[in-house]
């Protein structure tokens, strides 16, 4: 028995050692893994360090969503549209389509933003994850429990990339330059590892087969759940102004949208504001990869977003000049 005992200290021992060498060599190589994981926490840390806007700012926008939005919002384009009158962030988050949390760690940081521009609804599920729901969800668990168990498939992958990109030390720089990128253009981020067509952009007569382009779709509200209550909560305790505005997706995908006036009503009761329709449509073109803009396509979507805002917005600024 006592021999048995040394062997189970011993296996845990040896267990934990494996465990910090596989997490350290993850720490150590950032770089290897996938482009969204790591704009994602390169994200993820600005935020929890309270680095998103200077201190002094009147007019603060953020924008929220998933990884539409990352590729296809230019805040540096934004705001020289607004005559430098308003500073953007784009929090989009690869594979993210739960915005609260986020919401709530800016504020909580001192860093609430003036406006928040929304592309989707707040969602009926969770984002703050249960012990007991962790517990029942395999994947949700072995991602907290070995973060790193990709590691070695990352390591191949980007030894393979590496040999037409002058090698690994080079491969290293680049990838490592455009997440400062992302860091300098505010969020906003090129998906060009998806890119495979000539200057980033998808043939005139590209299609898959699952679009479906008689198709209406349609953003759904629910005003009921909790997640609602908390977004109100933000709002009215940090003087935020909600605006829902279109996303976007690739003509013959859906059909163009279709009438969201009574969204309107209904989100204007709570004062939450709806502009456009619920998304916009635009050519293969415009896209590096089936579901991402190009940069081209991302210039198009940011200045047709401020021409939608310019009336909204626009006017806070001028009665804000004036009565300056």
């Amino acid at each position: 028995m006592v021999r048995f005992k040394w062997r189970i200290v011993a296996f845990c021992i040896l267990t934990f050692s494996c465990w910090l060498l596989m997490y350290g060599t993850w720490r150590a190589l950032p770089f290897v893994q996938a482009g969204f994981e790591q704009i994602y926490s390169l994200k993820s840390r600005i935020i929890s360090e309270g680095r998103v806007f200077p201190s002094g700012l009147p007019r603060r926008l953020v924008i929220l969503g998933d990884s539409r939005v990352l590729s296809g919002f230019n805040p540096d384009q934004f705001d020289a549209l607004s005559g430098g009158s308003i500073y953007s962030y784009n929090l989009g988050l690869p594979n993210a389509s739960q915005f609260l949390a986020v919401l709530e760690l800016l504020v909580a940081n001192g860093e609430a933003p003036t406006h928040v521009l929304l592309t989707f609804p707040w969602s009926e599920k969770k984002d703050r994850v249960s012990l007991s729901a962790l517990l029942r969800d395999d994947q949700a668990m072995l991602n907290r429990l070995f973060p790193f168990r990709h590691i070695a498939r990352d390591i191949a992958k980007f030894a393979v990339r590496s040999v037409g990109q002058g090698g690994l030390g080079s491969y290293r720089d680049s990838v490592m330059g455009l997440v400062e990128r992302a860091k300098k253009d505010r969020g906003y981020f090129f998906m060009a590892a998806m890119s495979h067509f000539p200057d980033d952009r998808l043939p005139d007569d590209f299609y898959i087969e699952s679009e479906r382009p008689d198709f209406v779709f349609s953003r759904a509200y629910s005003f009921e759940d909790p997640n609602f209550f908390r977004l109100l909560k933000i709002g009215k305790e940090h003087n935020i102004r909600f605006i829902i505005v279109p996303t976007y997706y690739r003509e013959g995908l859906y059909a163009p949208a279709g009438s969201n006036r009574a969204d309107r009503i209904a989100l204007r009761k709570h004062g939450i504001e709806l502009l456009g329709p619920d998304y916009w449509l635009y050519p293969n073109r415009s896209f590096s990869d089936p579901t991402h803009l190009n940069p081209n396509g991302a210039e198009a979507h940011t200045r047709r977003l401020w021409d939608l805002l310019q009336p909204v917005i626009g006017s806070e600024i001028r009665t804000g000049s004036a009565e300056s």
